[in-house]
């Protein structure tokens, strides 16, 4: 057998394997108990608590005239950022643990295009406190 046709051989034969592999593992990650994945869950909680404090701290920090800034035209402004940010916060986070948006949120598009309205470093920050409670 010459090098390149055993080369070839070794490739397909891997190929093969992985392929058959692939399903073996896909099955062995259907079955998540209860307990792991409550684990999950409490890490998943955990992390989000982490990514809230971090977006607040630099929310907090950023200068208010500083809100208005957009690194180049038809890109989000900071304000816009963060308000997307809270969007995401009152409806995602909810429902990826089970939950629901609020009842006064409405539909998501209206509800993110009513948040990109608002601009003011104090205001930006109360919606992210409320969309975090």
């Amino acid at each position: 057998m010459t090098y390149p046709t055993s080369r070839r051989l070794a490739s397909v034969t891997l190929l093969l394997v992985l392929g058959l592999a692939a399903p073996c593992a896909a099955r062995a990650q259907d079955a998540l108990d209860a307990k792991s994945a409550l684990h999950v869950r409490a890490q998943y909680l955990v992390d989000l608590d982490t990514l809230h404090a971090k977006i607040v701290a630099l929310a907090g920090a950023i200068p208010a005239e500083k809100y208005a800034w957009r690194p180049a035209p038809g890109v989000r402004s900071v304000a816009e950022v963060l308000t997307h940010v809270a969007h995401e916060w009152y409806y995602y986070v909810p429902t990826s643990v089970g939950g629901a948006a609020p009842k006064d949120f409405g539909p998501p598009r209206e509800a993110e295009t009513r948040l990109a309205m608002i601009t003011g470093k104090r205001e930006v920050l109360d919606e992210l406190a409320k969309s975090w409670t």
